[in-house]
């Protein structure tokens, strides 16, 4: 858990709040833009209109956009300028798939939205789940930063990443067969994704590889 001081002011000390619309306009834009998936301004407007919403509360916000990814813990909106304190959390079960999101080049993308559904509708629904996603994350967020940051700065080594996980992500697909809560099937599905990945990132690879190695050793 880390605490950040964040402030911000106008251009030559201009005032960036004229009225009070100016402040509700500026914390629903700072409330969408901590969402895990931040919608439109404008597609907001519209739910609101749908719902007859005055407001959209931030539960209603969560459960169409995602979690919060960092807490406000105060703000301070003053004429010319801002201030902001927010908490962030060590990432845990809703944490971000940061290398797909690099390599399909948004978290918008059909892919990375899909791999957050199985993660939190199906995995995360049992206790066996909530624990492997730990351990898991512990591995993950130690190596899937510098991954994600080198998808972005080579689009070349982003398109060999993509074209790795896409088979995995497919195969990820076996799991919406598992009933969300049931432990048994999300634990015998999830051991048959794993089988199935072991067998096509290393047991195909390293048969193929013998097989090769053997024919060319026949030839000489």
């Amino acid at each position: 858990m880390q605490y950040f001081h964040i402030f911000n002011r106008g251009i030559d000390s201009r005032n960036i709040f004229l009225d009070i619309n100016d402040r509700q306009r500026f914390l629903l834009a700072l409330h969408v833009s901590l969402l895990e998936s931040s919608p439109k301004i404008s597609d907001l407007e519209r739910q609101k209109e749908k719902n007859n919403f005055t407001e959209l509360p931030p539960e209603q916000l969560s459960k169409m956009y995602g979690p919060v990814l960092v807490d406000i813990i105060a703000f301070c909106l003053m004429p010319n300028h801002y201030h902001l304190l927010i908490k962030t959390e060590e990432p845990k079960g809703g944490g971000g798939c940061l290398i797909a999101t690099a390599a399909y080049g948004t978290e918008l993308a059909p892919q990375v939205q899909f791999l957050r559904e199985i993660r939190d509708n199906t995995v995360m629904s049992t206790e066996s789940g909530v624990a492997f996603m730990t351990g898991f994350n512990q591995l993950y967020y130690s190596f899937s930063p510098i991954i994600a940051d080198m998808e972005r700065e080579n689009p070349m080594f982003q398109e060999v990443v993509r074209a790795f996980i896409t088979p995995m992500v497919s195969s990820l697909s076996i799991m919406t067969l598992a009933e969300d809560g049931s432990e048994v099937e999300v634990l015998g599905l999830g051991i048959s994704v794993i089988a199935l990945n072991l067998g096509m990132y290393i047991a195909a690879p390293a048969l193929i590889g013998f097989k090769v190695h053997n024919h060319i050793k026949s030839q000489k």
